[in-house]
């Protein structure tokens, strides 16, 4: 159940073990006991988590938590989803990033095909243009 203290120590081994070999075997463990988190940080952390079906939920659930977050937490997102844009495995992750960058900042992105960002791009960190 969350909230417990066993939930806590499973959210603590996902943060601990991001980044490393673990965390996909972390992620799972917690999934299978939890489903997809609620907590702002960890369904951030869940952006590099490999499965479609988990991105795509964790995605909905920052969509409609960004709302309500600070701006540097918002920015944090929209860099996060403009990177799955890029560099995602798959069309339906790329999408799914792309919709949520036009429905919370009303950005798009020529369709069919990749968007290469530009070095200039990658040193602001301006991203592509709203329109």
């Amino acid at each position: 159940m969350k909230g417990t203290k066993e939930h806590k120590a499973a959210v603590d081994v996902i943060h601990r073990s991001y980044g490393s070999d673990k965390f996909s075997s972390a992620v799972r463990r917690y999934l299978e006991t939890y489903g997809v988190p609620t907590e702002w940080g960890t369904l951030l952390l869940l952006l590099d988590y490999k499965e479609d079906e988990i991105l795509a939920e964790a995605i909905k659930k920052l969509k409609d938590l960004a709302p309500k977050r600070t701006p540097v937490e918002k920015q944090g997102l929209r860099n996060k989803l403009e990177i799955l844009t890029l560099t995602g495995k798959s069309s339906r992750t790329t999408s799914v990033a792309e919709a949520a960058l036009k429905e919370l900042w009303n950005v798009s992105w020529p369709k069919g095909r990749k968007r290469s960002i530009s070095s200039t791009e990658a040193r602001t960190s301006t991203g592509p243009s709203t329109r």
